[in-house]
């Protein structure tokens, strides 16, 4: 569910975080699981209440580097070339269940100037703020279109993958729609307000269009717990 999720690290739940220093599409490379090497981590993404408008999702992580693993200036680190912004990273909790908690891409990778302290901060951002908040999108004319097409529209025209979006057609149609040089993330937001819809980056990096109807139908109305005096289990 889309929720602010804030966590610190978690020492008795085993996560794994991944990055692909590479970016060759794959998390299975040397150097590329740098879980025994976070000290700590924050992650954030939904919306504060539910009539908020979901907020781009963002990682902060603290690693330990001692032998500068981590430091883009040191040409004698295994990751030398590949310290660099928009690498994809990646957050798995295996316990008590397998489940992906955040997906992005890095902004910053700061290490600690302290000779003393030998870590490094590095921050992720999601799909939302590494792609929809730059780019500079246009679209034809378009006429009686519905917005959950509209934004399907805007994702093709910043580049965003087909296959991590999964949207809902929309209830309102417009009778006219079109884009001249709009930002992205200012377009979709657009279209959701016209909707009174919810749009968000999911924990797996999909973009996610739901219209106005969609929590008061399907799975949704299926009670996920039932509450009792004693609220044990």
């Amino acid at each position: 569910m889309p929720f602010p999720y804030t966590f610190p690290l978690v020492w008795g739940q085993q996560f794994i975080i991944e990055v692909d220093w590479n970016n060759n599409g794959s998390y299975a490379d040397a150097n590329e699981d740098i879980s025994t090497d976070v000290q700590s981590m924050r992650w954030r993404r939904g919306r504060d209440t539910e009539l908020d408008r979901g907020i781009p999702g963002s990682a902060e992580l603290t690693l330990q580097n001692d032998t500068g693993k981590y430091s883009p200036d040191n040409t004698g680190s295994p990751l030398s070339g590949n310290l660099l912004p928009s690498r994809p990273l990646r957050i798995r909790a295996q316990e008590p269940v397998s489940r992906t908690m955040f997906t992005g891409y890095i902004e910053d990778i700061i290490p600690n100037p302290n000779p003393m302290e030998k870590t490094c901060y590095i921050r992720a951002v999601d799909g939302a703020a590494q792609v929809l908040s730059h780019k500079i999108v246009r679209t034809l004319m378009r006429t009686n279109y519905l917005t959950g097409t509209a934004i399907g529209e805007v994702l093709d025209a910043a580049n965003w993958a087909a296959g991590l979006r999964a949207l809902d057609a929309g209830k309102s149609s417009m009778n006219n729609w079109w884009l001249h040089d709009d930002k992205a993330l200012d377009a979709i937001q657009k279209l959701e307000e016209a909707e009174q819809g919810f749009l968000y980056v999911r924990n797996d990096g999909y973009a996610v269009f739901e219209d106005r109807h969609h929590r008061i139908q399907g799975p949704h109305l299926t009670p996920k717990a039932s509450i009792n005096a004693t609220m044990i289990g």
